[in-house]
């Protein structure tokens, strides 16, 4: 995992908040491995509606008040996420150069044979969230994100997700690309 916690404080708040919170819930419920298959599989109604009800579980609205960019807060509660997934995926990447750009999120599943590409977009709520998370896939196509996954035999199948986020809301587009 190519994720860096910048300093003591937020190590801290990621270990007795995040870290704890996820990891009791997935385990529970078994939504790691629900979220993985889900992903790996294409199936974007699962998928859905597993971010939906953590969503609505574990982020405030004030949670996004911040003058970062929305983008920020969303994409580290996705990292922090697959912090319980480690031992269903590999090649996890945040961030990370591949075709003409960096898609937000990337990994493998089911020994490798499949790849799952995320791209994350954010708005203010009340925004329509359809046409937003469908510019996302457009950005995995055109910055040609699935190049790496393409050059490899092994990979049977790729699935991009264009995941656009709102306050306490999401939707999410997936296109299979091989």
């Amino acid at each position: 995992v190519y994720v860096r916690i910048p300093n003591l404080e937020i190590r801290k708040c990621f270990k007795n908040d995040i870290q704890k919170r996820f990891s009791s819930v997935f385990i529970k419920h078994n939504l790691h491995n629900k979220l993985v298959d889900a992903l790996s599989c294409g199936n974007q109604k699962e998928t859905y509606d597993i971010f939906f009800d953590m969503l609505q579980k574990y982020v405030s609205i004030r949670d996004t008040a911040t003058k970062a960019p929305l983008e920020n807060y969303y994409h580290g509660f996705i990292n922090g996420i697959f912090t319980s997934c480690e031992k269903l995926i590999s090649e996890y990447h945040s961030n990370y150069e591949t075709g003409n750009g960096y898609p937000d999120i990337t990994f493998k599943a089911e020994h490798n044979t499949k790849a799952v590409i995320i791209e994350i977009k954010a708005a203010p709520v009340g925004s329509d969230l359809i046409p937003l998370s469908e510019y996302a896939i457009a950005q995995i196509e055109d910055k040609h994100y699935a190049e790496l996954f393409l050059q490899n035999s092994m990979t049977q199948s790729i699935y991009a997700y264009g995941i656009a986020f709102a306050g306490k809301n999401c939707f999410i587009s997936v296109k299979k690309i091989k």
